[in-house]
């Protein structure tokens, strides 16, 4: 995580303030969010702040064999803003695909992923927590086809 050894808020200073507008779900997001566990009686010992971090992604065209963020697990709740995205080389307007599972279906997804022959690689323990691959449309279907389940 970064900063290290300081407040996120102190170091950003008034940047902060802006970070914090921008978050959806206020409610959740703002340290004053009615819905904010840190402001809850059985969290009032703990301090809790956002912790930011950085994906930067390259667009690919080759949607179907690689993507620009392999699959992952977040053990916490998160949310995603997509700050920016360029025009295809072709002038269509460009954007981003989340394809995000229920926590309930990731032993079907990983049992899934561990017998499917287009990501065996031989040295996978765990193929969600390595985030050493990445599920293309055709291998979502055949997840839907074969474990009944698909991202939402």
């Amino acid at each position: 995580d970064w900063p290290d050894n300081e407040s996120l808020m102190d170091h950003c200073g008034p940047e902060w303030q802006d970070f914090v507008n921008l978050l959806p779900c206020p409610s959740l997001t703002r340290s004053d969010g009615s819905l904010n566990m840190s402001h809850m009686p059985i969290a009032s010992t703990a301090k809790f702040e956002p912790q930011p971090s950085i994906s930067y992604v390259c667009i690919t065209l080759d949607i179907q064999t690689k993507g620009t963020v392999r699959l992952r697990m977040d053990v916490l709740y998160t949310i995603s803003i997509m700050q920016y995205a360029s025009n295809l080389p072709d002038g269509t307007k460009g954007g981003a695909v989340w394809d995000v599972f229920m926590r309930q279906d990731v032993p079907k997804l990983r049992k899934f992923m561990r017998q499917s022959k287009a990501l065996r690689t031989g040295k996978t323990k765990d193929p969600i927590t390595e985030q050493s691959h990445y599920i293309s449309s055709d291998l979502i279907c055949a997840l839907h086809d074969s474990k009944g389940i698909r991202p939402y």
